[in-house]
């Protein structure tokens, strides 16, 4: 149960807008099995009441540019699976083994700042936004000793959910686009985020590396026609959480090809290939295989036909 207000005021151009949020929360679990009463603190039913609240701020700078601010503080509850997980998996962590619920976690309680513009001139456009986040009472994962595993083909370590000290993260999003004629349409993008876990001095889990993607569309004047190549450049990702199994991952590149064709309003008929190059490659993000512990990788070239409609 919660309520959510906002205001927003403009101005010239400009806007001002702020918002706040108040949830409520019961948590329960019922009947828990005696090994999970035995090897858990808190008690099963768990209460609170969080508040969130942020404010944003958009300039115009001259004819080109608006400079965008803000900052606020957003507040996560513990889900049902990291407060009463009795040993089951978790998609969350990628890493076949067993996960401990806690039904004694705090909420994460996270402050950020970011800054960012767009700037615009003749048929280009380039937008940017930088962040700084810092996130107490982060939950995370610990491997726990005393713990046995559930199942016989688990791995034998079992890890356990607990609130670790702070989360810091950083990074970026740049993105542009420019017309090169009436026929033409380039695009790119780049993103990266570092986040660092004070607890156990190491990276954040399962944070995504430098990814950068490029894109050439060729289209009719009217753009009822178009075909699009686009190049994915993802580097490895080496920064990881060695106390929690993780892996690192090779860096890839994927080359996408696809076309598409106006039949009637909104309504287009697309083809595609996706992976041209039948490139060999996983995403950071990806599971990994619990017998061999390598990342399960994405399919290899694949073609594709269908049909959009917008409305």
């Amino acid at each position: 149960m919660g309520g959510y207000a906002q205001v927003i005021y403009d101005w010239g151009g400009g806007q001002l807008g702020a918002t706040a949020r108040i949830d409520a929360l019961d948590a329960s679990a019922g009947m828990v099995s005696d090994f999970f009463a035995t090897n858990t603190t808190g008690t099963l039913d768990q209460a609170e009441t969080n508040v969130s609240a942020a404010v944003n701020l958009t300039i115009p700078v001259g004819e080109s540019f608006v400079f965008t601010t803000g900052g606020g503080r957003s507040v996560r509850s513990a889900t049902a699976i990291e407060r009463y997980s009795d040993r089951f998996p978790s998609t969350k962590f990628q890493i076949a083994a067993e996960f401990m619920g806690n039904p004694a976690l705090s909420p994460e309680e996270a402050l950020e700042i970011n800054s960012g513009g767009l700037f615009q001139i003749g048929q280009a456009t380039v937008n940017a936004d930088f962040f700084y986040r810092l996130i107490d009472n982060y939950i995370t994962v610990t491997p726990e000793a005393l713990l046995t595993k559930r199942l016989p083909l688990s791995p034998s370590t079992v890890f356990r959910y607990i609130n670790g000290g702070q989360a810091r993260f950083s990074g970026f999003e740049l993105t542009a686009n420019s017309g090169v004629g009436p026929h033409a349409t380039l695009s790119g993008a780049l993103s990266y985020i570092r986040a660092e876990d004070t607890l156990l001095n190491e990276p954040v889990f399962g944070v995504a590396p430098l990814e950068q993607r490029y894109t050439i569309q060729g289209h009719t004047r009217d753009q009822q026609r178009w075909v699009e190549l686009a190049v994915t450049v993802v580097a490895e990702q080496d920064r990881i959480a060695v106390t929690r199994l993780e892996q690192a991952t090779d860096g890839w590149a994927r080359i996408d090809l696809r076309a598409g064709l106006a039949i009637a309003h909104g309504m287009s008929a697309l083809i595609g290939v996706e992976n041209l190059t039948d490139a060999t490659y996983a995403t950071h993000l990806n599971v990994l295989n619990p017998f061999t512990l390598q990342r399960i990788n994405e399919i290899g070239r694949s073609y594709y036909a269908g049909w959009e409609w917008g409305f």
